[in-house]
């Protein structure tokens, strides 16, 4: 019966901000992963080549220019996908109204293999691009589908991903459903998510974080199965997106040690935390920026961390001079801009979408007494989530800072 009334509050009627997500992302958003051009997603040619060498089972990413290093030779890729890309045009036009026609029944082999070159610059953890992979593997290896189907497949099965994880981060947030929908539907998001890329799964595992840690504080009440969900909520974050791990931060300073009903329960889950960073986001970055073409020659991630932990009041004014110069940009690409900005985006839609997301602490039918904690927590998480101050990428393109011996 207990179970029952558990399964009832999660698959029990919707508020209005469930149905919203739900019904934008599956009708706005298989829209935008069925007409948005191949390729034209950010980064999307190169998550898509890490895509097929996941599905080839290659787990670290290849990088064909390093010396004993794995050759596209031994990981051809299908030529195809290269050279439908929207970004081999030279000059960008609409796509021929008998594209679908002329390439849907094209199999993968239709163009021939590129085995030489094509390095992927997407590095991120295997976990981020996993149903991509998958759906790769299944319909394009095993079932021999053709080439569109399968990379259109593939585009969906990001999005139906996120759309699960946006849905489930809502339906089990105590408060503040409405500014969580707001977020997971911004016109940015929602193209990233439509497309390949590590956007689906990274910012999907984000909300169900964030929408957790608020309601095992609401509770009051970490025993040992809240302290289990607690480590296994962190465990997934570290499989995001590296700029993610800033909310790590959540729930030691939303939920006190006084929730805690076992002894060091708080204390245990920071050193389990730890150990978690270690293995999982520094153990793999360590593996995969070794192979990350887009990295200055000669750079070394470890010693340009240790120069930022050493010197953080230059690395502090870095970043207010950063901000100070690209604010307005990363805000307006955070609400609002397509891909490569192939396409404009109109300035009312930014405008209504920065509105929504001023206006929606205020739609939620339950008002909640937020604590002040709670708010200052969240606003600390927002600001060093942005991208600007993304450490590693950060350290490993700056040119003025110690390069290492690696």
């Amino acid at each position: 019966m207990a179970f029952g009334k558990k399964l009832s509050k999660y698959f029990g009627p919707h508020s209005q901000a469930e149905w919203y997500v739900l019904l934008t992302l599956l009708i706005c958003g298989g829209i935008a992963a069925t007409l948005i051009p191949i390729g034209a997603g950010p980064d999307e040619e190169t998550h898509m080549i890490r895509v097929w060498e996941l599905s080839l089972l290659q787990i670290r990413p290849s990088n064909v220019f390093v010396p004993n290093n794995v050759s596209r030779k031994e990981l051809p890729l299908p030529a195809i996908f290269w050279d439908l890309s929207y970004r081999r045009l030279n000059v960008l036009r609409p796509i021929e109204a008998d594209f679908f026609q002329k390439h849907l029944h094209l199999p993968l082999d239709a163009y021939g293999y590129i085995e030489d070159g094509k390095p992927t610059r997407s590095v991120y953890s295997p976990a981020v691009l996993l149903p991509q992979a998958i759906t790769v593997s299944l319909l394009g290896r095993i079932m021999d589908f053709p080439a569109l189907p399968v990379f259109y497949a593939a585009r969906l099965a990001g999005l139906l991903c996120y759309i699960s994880l946006a849905f489930f981060a809502l339906r089990v947030a105590p408060y503040g459903k409405w500014c969580l929908a707001i977020l997971a539907t911004l016109p940015t998001t929602l193209f990233n998510v439509a497309t390949i890329n590590a956007e689906a799964i990274s910012n999907g595992i984000t909300l169900v974080f964030i929408s957790s840690i608020l309601a095992l504080a609401t509770k009051k009440f970490v025993g040992w199965r809240e302290w289990g969900i607690l480590a296994i909520l962190v465990f997934f974050l570290c499989l995001a997106k590296v700029n993610s791990m800033v909310l790590v931060i959540l729930p030691f300073m939303i939920i006190r040690p006084s929730y805690y009903k076992m002894k060091h329960g708080y204390l245990m889950l920071l050193i389990v935390s730890v150990i978690l960073i270690f293995l999982i986001v520094i153990g793999w970055n360590i593996v995969a920026y070794a192979h990350f073409p887009g990295a200055s020659e000669g750079a070394n991630p470890y010693d340009q961390i240790k120069f930022v932990l050493e010197n953080p009041l230059s690395y502090l004014i870095l970043i207010i001079n950063d901000v100070q110069t690209n604010g307005v940009t990363y805000l307006k690409d955070w609400v609002a801009v397509f891909g490569y900005e192939y396409w404009h985006v109109p300035l009312i839609t930014q405008l209504i979408f920065g509105l929504l997301i001023i206006a929606s602490p205020f739609l939620d039918d339950e008002r909640a007494e937020i604590e002040p904690k709670v708010r200052y927590s969240l606003g600390v998480a927002a600001l060093f989530c942005q991208r600007q101050l993304e450490i590693p990428m950060a350290t490993i393109r700056n040119t003025h800072w110690p390069r290492g011996s690696g």
